[in-house]
């Protein structure tokens, strides 16, 4: 890790009812955020990342590095 880098958030995009209350409980302890996302509106969870990303990058300047991991 290079001096001076920080996380600023990790975040899971879910409807978290369909993940047991173990495995909430593990990404709580995890530092995990957990943004629920109810499964209604086809993609829905595309626009609330997309959202999230605009916001990072209105409040954090260059150099600054996204990671999005999604399946």
């Amino acid at each position: 890790i290079e001096p001076g880098l920080r996380e600023d958030s990790f975040n899971c995009y879910c409807d978290i009812r369909t993940i047991p209350a173990d495995k909430q409980l593990s990404l709580t302890h995890a530092n995990v955020r957990m943004i629920h996302v109810p499964d209604r509106k086809p993609n829905a969870v595309d626009r609330h990342i997309m959202l999230d990303l605009d916001r990072f990058e209105r409040i954090h300047r260059p150099p600054a590095t996204i990671v999005l991991i999604s399946g």
